[in-house]
């Protein structure tokens, strides 16, 4: 049986390809490790202030 080119009436047509859409995750993902980077790096330099803090009492 040959393959037909139309789409299937049921799904509604695609707006973005795979690709685009794979890249727009990976994206997303990279800013929200940098957040996470951002946000870890003030908690241990928050961290460190206060053990310094304790060891000079």
């Amino acid at each position: 049986m040959p393959k037909s080119n139309n789409p299937d009436p049921q799904r509604p047509p695609s707006t973005a390809s795979f690709g685009d859409v794979t890249k727009e995750i990976a994206r997303r993902n990279e800013e929200a490790q940098k957040a996470a980077r951002a946000r870890r790096a003030e908690r241990e330099k928050e961290q460190i202030a206060l053990r310094r803090q304790w060891e000079r009492l």
